[in-house]
């Protein structure tokens, strides 16, 4: 019987690449019957493919003494088959509870951010975890409950990264049936008998009735979970290309997306790019594709924002507006929040006004300069009196977000230029020497506020 159940891992192994020879392996071992199954299995197979193995195991303390119990029973296992060992031991309740995580989420960050760091430690290659078919198919299964989308439906993936489950294509009966029949001890956790969590109920009282009526069922949703994973990917890769496409910018914790772009494509890979750009699930995701004929914002999960204005969808996690205001009559003030360098000098020749550069006759202009971010109410000079900022920022176009970015120049008595917008307006050229102004990228390499 072993002979069958490792000619099946070999065969994952091929058809997912797991593992390659001399690879060095991670084996998590809960103390479970799929945990130590796996050891078991590796250790058959080491010789063959010249792999080097080593034992992790994580005490989630939720079970007093029996917890204790099975890091003695892992670490008495791995010593008996003289494998490295590394183990580790967190309150995971108390995790839960200040991180605001269900204990089967806080769980799985804990235990995870434990396997990468031993193996790292130990310099190895990869993580194995004795994740089954059977457990492949309660996870296709409870997704599809929670209404996910095809990614959810796609169950656990043979390999993600360093992760691999050698197991995948094995029941979880036939993994105690040879244990039992080998004689080989494993843990029991009593709380996988606990029918108030959904996993369990699944396994304990729906699985068996559809294995009465449908046979080995956990199979064939298992195969068609990974044609599923198959589909996943493929659509995955369009919706990066329409990222790419889309993208107008992007820098930490922001990206910019051009509107009509997101517009003109199918609604499906719409949805999933935004998915893989936050993370968010369903809902938000539908709310935010219906803001896109429209204006507005919309907040996801742990502070991630989107809003809709001019022409862009800007995704991002913080505000942004000039914080510093830079007072001079001549000189150079740092604008670090738009990577900009604004300058104001003397001169006796008047050069052309431009978007990033002005100039202004020493009769036209009261120093010393004000340079800050817009406020309510603002208004500018203009030929025909004056107009709020408000207008001509939109009338130019201009997103939201972008508005409190743009600095704001005012003398004495009043805002002279809206730097890269609109200057004032002068009855004349004015007299010398001028006052020329400019603003200009600090960092040539770096994105600022005019790139877009």
């Amino acid at each position: 019987m072993l002979q069958e159940l490792l000619e099946k891992i070999e065969q994952a192994r091929r058809e997912f690449s797991l593992f390659e020879r001399g690879d060095r392996i991670l084996l998590a071992v809960s103390g479970g019957p799929d945990s130590v199954f796996l050891l078991h299995a590796l250790l058959e197979l080491r010789g063959k493919y010249g792999l080097e193995l080593a034992v992790a195991h994580f005490n989630h303390m939720l079970r007093g003494e029996e917890s204790d119990a099975d890091e003695r029973f892992v670490a008495e296992l791995a010593k008996g088959k003289g494998l490295p060992f590394f183990s580790e031991r967190k309150d995971v309740l108390e995790f839960s509870r200040r991180e605001k995580l269900n204990l089967e989420d806080a769980a799985r960050k804990l235990r995870y951010d434990f396997l990468e760091r031993a193996l790292e430690g130990w310099r190895g290659d990869l993580i194995a975890t004795g994740h089954t078919l059977s457990d492949n198919a309660e996870t296709v299964f409870l997704n599809l409950l929670r209404g996910s989308d095809l990614k959810g439906i796609s169950g656990i993936r043979p390999k993600r990264g360093k992760i691999i489950r050698p197991l995948i294509t094995l029941s979880r009966e036939e993994i105690l049936e040879y244990l039992d029949t080998a004689r080989i001890p494993y843990r029991v956790d009593r709380t996988n008998l606990n029918i108030t969590y959904s996993r369990n109920f699944l396994r304990n009282r729906v699985f068996p009735i559809l294995k009465e009526r449908f046979g080995d069922f956990e199979s064939r949703v298992t195969y068609a979970s990974f044609l599923f994973q198959e589909e996943a990917d493929f659509l995955a890769s369009l919706a990066r290309e329409l990222i790419a496409k889309a993208r107008k910018a992007s820098f930490p914790d922001e990206i910019l997306l051009d509107r009509e772009a997101l517009r003109k494509a199918e609604q499906v890979l719409v949805r999933w790019a935004l998915h893989e750009l936050t993370g968010s699930g369903h809902r938000p995701i539908k709310d935010l594709i219906g803001l896109l004929d429209k204006e507005g914002r919309i907040s996801f999960a742990e502070g991630l924002k989107a809003e809709i204005s001019m022409g862009e969808v800007r995704l991002y996690r913080k505000e942004k507006a000039l914080q510093k205001t830079c007072r001079l009559e001549t000189g150079t003030c740092e604008l670090p929040e738009i990577n900009a360098l604004f300058t104001v000098e003397k001169t006796e020749k008047r050069g052309k006004n431009t978007l990033f550069t002005v100039y202004f006759g020493s009769n036209q202009v009261e120093p010393p300069f004000l340079v800050r971010r817009r406020k309510r109410g603002d208004r500018i000079r203009t030929k025909a009196g004056t107009r709020k900022l408000k207008d001509l920022f939109i009338d130019r176009k201009i997103p939201r977000w972008r508005r409190d970015l743009i600095p704001v120049v005012e003398d004495k008595r009043g805002i002279i230029w809206v730097a890269g917008v609109q200057r004032a307006w002068m009855p004349d050229e004015g007299k010398e020497p001028y006052f020329k102004m400019e603003v200009r990228k600090n960092d040539p390499r770096a994105f600022w506020i005019y790139d877009i």
